[in-house]
Parts: structure tokens; sequence; C-alpha cells
């Protein structure tokens, strides 16, 4: 499921994407990869990196290895959240 949503994703189907990762978390919610890349589809759709933040905080939780996590974790922490933008 996880390589399907990222095809998805590739396509620029976030939305169709997002839904198929979460039915994968729904199926392994201990699958870093799965919440990695959760955020990522966040991140790309309407660049929502509070979403993209708790799922990359998740996956870290999970995996404290994942470096790539821990990479887009600091990148989310680094960008306005849009509602404290001015």
């Amino acid at each position: 499921m996880v390589n399907q949503a990222n095809t998805l994703d590739d396509q620029g189907k976030y939305e169709d994407a997002i839904v198929l990762l979460k039915q994968a978390i729904g199926l392994e919610p201990r699958s870093a990869i799965a919440y990695y890349n959760l955020g990522y589809a966040y991140e790309k759709r309407k660049h929502d990196y509070l979403e993209a933040k708790t799922c990359y905080q998740k996956a870290v939780e999970l995996n404290p290895r994942y470096e790539k996590a821990w990479d887009q974790l600091g990148c989310a922490y680094k960008v306005k959240a849009p509602e404290s933008a001015s």
C-alpha cells in the first residue's frame, strides 16, 4: 500500500495517496515509513506543515534512527504555521 501511495504521490494525486497511507497505518500502526510518507504527502498538498510535523514526529517515535524523518521534522519546524504567519 505504501508503494502504491508513493506512486500516487509522484503523480500529484496527494489526496488519494493520503487516503491510502492512512489505510496502511490502520493495518500497520507501527510503520514509521507510512507515517513519514504521510507527512511528506501532507507537505506537498497545500503545504500542510502542521500535519506533516505530527506524522514525522510519530515516525521518529517509532524508529529513532530514521534519519530522513528527523530531517523532514526539522524542516517542518522551521516553516511558519499558516495561522501564525502575518
